[in-house]
């Protein structure tokens, strides 16, 4: 796909490259010849992450988002 042919909002994110559940991570993964990937959260979520004031708070935050990543992906 070519940028010009990119519409974001005709994205099916479910299914969409890059995206979707750990199976479509893996198949994503074999056929790059990829091992490992790092993930990020989405800018909505990182601006809720740094919103929020309490520092305990915030790394339960962030470390219940890093299990979550570890055992889903």
């Amino acid at each position: 796909m070519t940028p010009e042919e990119f519409d974001p909002l005709a994205l099916d994110f479910n299914t969409a490259v890059g995206s979707g559940g750990p199976e479509q991570r893996i198949k994503e993964l074999d056929a790059d010849a990829l091992d490992a990937e790092v993930l990020f959260p989405s800018p909505t979520a990182n601006r809720v992450y740094r919103s929020i004031r309490d520092h305990d708070t915030h790394l339960a935050v962030i470390r219940a988002y890093n299990d979550y990543l570890a055992e889903d992906f």
